[in-house]
């Protein structure tokens, strides 16, 4: 058994893969922070508009009875999207 929570989680972190492997993930961790604190304020703002997402898309699944014009809509909806997340760095066409 292992002595301290350190210990018990070093040894625990992915299981039974090599310890090399184990090490690459942990470093890539370290080098890529900043995604990762990216990736946290992205879940944190989707998860605040959960409501309003789901109004949303709820609307446009239950209101709109053509395939092509709901698939347009969902490029439109998805380039939309995209405007906003042109500030972080996730902005495209």
């Amino acid at each position: 058994m292992c002595g301290s929570m350190a210990q018990a989680f070093a040894h625990n972190f992915l299981g039974h893969s090599p310890r090399w492997y184990k090490l690459c993930i942990v470093g890539f961790l370290i080098i890529n922070f900043a995604v990762i604190l990216l990736l946290m304020f992205m879940v944190a703002g989707i998860y605040l508009m959960k409501d309003l997402l789901l109004f949303v898309f709820s609307r446009l699944l239950l209101g709109v009875r053509s395939k092509a014009i709901l698939a347009l809509m969902f490029c439109f909806c998805r380039r939309f999207c995209r405007r906003f997340a042109a500030g972080t760095g996730g902005g495209g066409w």
